[in-house]
């Protein structure tokens, strides 16, 4: 029985995958047991390689940018359906001059904050100024591994805090 997952070629270069527990009896004859790194770079071009880099970078950005905000000592939510909110909540209440009496926004630890209308514009300025510069950071990666000629090169593209 097969102690660990184990990826295996034929003459044809064509790969096999057994499962840890699989029976020796059902693991075809002839095969080679081969690397899941041999095996990834027989079933995998380089431009799928660069792909999946590439998926790995937004996942990063996206992870990256939905991180909270500090704005005056408190840490404010800053997801996509956060900074919609938010944007919504300047624009409707900038049509009237300012904020309701007693308006509260609140923090990522549930904190009600009161805030006026210029503390919420300058929230939603520190939201987009992350937002950009993590996009322009993944930009930066990205067009690094777009230009890498080999996997070596690729490999060595990591996201930099």
């Amino acid at each position: 029985m097969l102690l660990k997952d184990t990826y295996y070629k034929n003459s044809n270069n064509e790969i096999y995958y057994y499962s840890a527990g699989t029976f020796l009896k059902y693991i075809k004859e002839g095969l080679i047991e081969i690397s899941k790194e041999e095996a990834d770079s027989l079933l995998f071009s380089f431009e799928d390689y660069k792909q999946n880099k590439l998926n790995e970078l937004d996942f990063k950005k996206d992870e990256e940018i939905s991180k909270d905000v500090e704005y005056k000592g408190f840490k404010f939510q800053n997801r996509d359906s956060d900074r919609n909110l938010l944007t919504s909540t300047v624009v409707l209440y900038s049509a009237l001059g300012e904020v309701p009496k007693g308006f509260v926004w609140i923090s990522s630890d549930n904190k009600q904050i009161p805030m006026s209308l210029n503390e919420l514009v300058e929230l939603g300025a520190i939201m987009g100024s992350k937002v950009n510069e993590i996009t322009l950071k993944a930009r930066f990666f990205k067009d690094a591994v777009l230009a890498a000629k080999s996997k070596e090169e690729v490999d060595q593209i990591e996201w930099i805090e």
